[in-house]
């Protein structure tokens, strides 16, 4: 009788392993909607404290402030952000890290751009505050949006605790846009 019963455990126990493995294979890196934010994208990702290395030299008091802005991303600067993205050069802009739209690249990407990757200062008469010791991270946000996504805010939070323990930048030097915290969209 005992071992009926542990016969009918193992095979109840084995059904539902390759009924689960079957489902998983089925869903690939494709999970099931999580709401505004699933984990499983996010992890795709480098880690942000290896996002905000850079080929020059970077040591502490180089930078003392962080400055996040958004940018509204036209259809006409969809694509230079994708060829950016890609590992392009788009220009001459005004930021030392752009985090990605879904439209330009995968949803909450960072890069970092020449300017970071060569520790230059953005002339603080260019863009609005800061000072030449800021550094600048520009979100890319789709204009039918309007804001950054949940992918966006997580990254670039992400990128802003990574750069303030390496440069001992405090809270109080960090700005974000005007309703950051409000949320966001999917």
């Amino acid at each position: 009788m005992l071992q009926k019963r542990n016969a009918r455990v193992f095979a109840a126990t084995l059904i539902s392993i390759i009924a689960v493995g079957a489902i998983l294979r089925v869903l690939g890196n494709n999970p099931p909607a999580a709401g505004a934010f699933s984990l499983s994208g996010y992890y795709q990702f480098d880690p942000a404290e290896d996002t905000i290395s850079s080929r020059a030299d970077q040591f502490v008091g180089r930078w003392n402030k962080v400055e996040v802005c958004c940018e509204q991303l036209d259809k006409r600067r969809v694509n230079e952000f994708k060829t950016f993205g890609g590992g392009g050069d788009i220009g001459n802009i005004c930021c030392h890290f752009v985090v990605f739209s879904r439209l330009a690249s995968p949803d909450g990407a960072v890069t970092a751009t020449e300017n970071w990757q060569r520790q230059l200062s953005i002339a603080p008469d260019r863009v609005d505050g800061g000072n030449e010791r800021t550094i600048r991270i520009c979100v890319a946000v789709d204009e039918n949006l309007g804001r950054p996504t949940d992918s966006q805010i997580k990254r670039t939070e992400a990128v802003v605790e990574a750069l303030g323990r390496k440069f001992d930048i405090p809270a109080s030097a960090i700005d974000y846009p005007e309703n950051w915290w409000l949320g966001s969209l999917n």
